[in-house]
């Protein structure tokens, strides 16, 4: 059974961490998304995309350095996350019920990874 205090210590460890690899997820995602609406034909929107993701690739490696790289690589996840939530709001994609139990299943995945942290 999952140790509430493990969670707690873990997250207290790994914050600063945790929160520059989830920003790093979301500018790496954010120049993806560029990347898609930009149809390979709109350099600005190529440029920007570009922008995001080195800023994001910047971000995972600086997040390194703020807590265990079990803990924080695995935080990278939560991408997909983010990908299927801007896809919906901005794309309309739609998110059926295989999505949410992936979704489900990784945010799952973050947390008993995270909570292995000592």
């Amino acid at each position: 059974m999952i140790k509430m205090n493990s969670i707690i210590l873990s997250l207290k460890k790994n914050k600063i961490g945790i929160m520059l690899i989830l920003t790093a997820a979301l500018f790496t995602v954010g120049g993806q998304y560029f990347w898609k609406i930009s149809n390979m034909h709109n350099m600005l929107f190529i440029l920007i995309g570009f922008l995001f993701y080195s800023i994001g690739a910047v971000g995972m490696i600086i997040a390194f350095k703020y807590g265990s790289f079990s803990v924080i690589h695995p935080m990278m996840s939560m991408g997909y996350i983010f990908t299927v939530l801007l896809g919906y709001y901005f794309l309309n994609e739609i998110i059926n019920i295989e999505k949410i139990i992936g979704l489900i299943l990784i945010m799952l995945g973050v947390v008993l990874v995270g909570v292995g942290d000592e």
